[in-house]
């Protein structure tokens, strides 16, 4: 004989079996051994990173057949980055530490 059973709701229960002696797992502490929230995200950066640039330099070797160092996507960019953190460090030494002795302003003194 056969039925014809239609399901309208399905619920798939799983059960998990602890077998300890105290009925409850023990939670072992890393005594702050571990990398933390900085850690990981940082992890998870360098990958994303890894992951485009393998990404781009693949997309630009097969499909767009570039070859040799014109390979990496961006290029320039990242190659006028130290020239950037250069200019950078040098624009804030400038403002904190104001004019040298060998600056000669736009503007000249008044004596009133």
């Amino acid at each position: 004989m056969v039925q014809n059973v239609a399901l309208v709701d399905c619920v798939v229960v799983m059960v998990t079996q602890l077998k300890h002696p105290s009925g409850c797992a023990y939670i072992m502490s890393s005594g702050g051994q571990g990398w933390g929230w900085f850690g990981t995200l940082m992890m998870i950066i360098l990958c994303l990173f890894g992951a485009y640039i393998l990404a781009g330099a693949s997309y630009r070797y097969f499909n767009l057949g570039v070859r040799g160092i014109d390979v990496i996507p961006n290029l320039e960019t990242w190659a006028s980055i130290p020239h950037r953190v250069q200019s950078f460090f040098m624009s804030m030494v400038r403002r904190f530490r104001g004019p040298s002795e060998g600056y000669r302003s736009s503007y000249s003194p008044v004596n009133f």
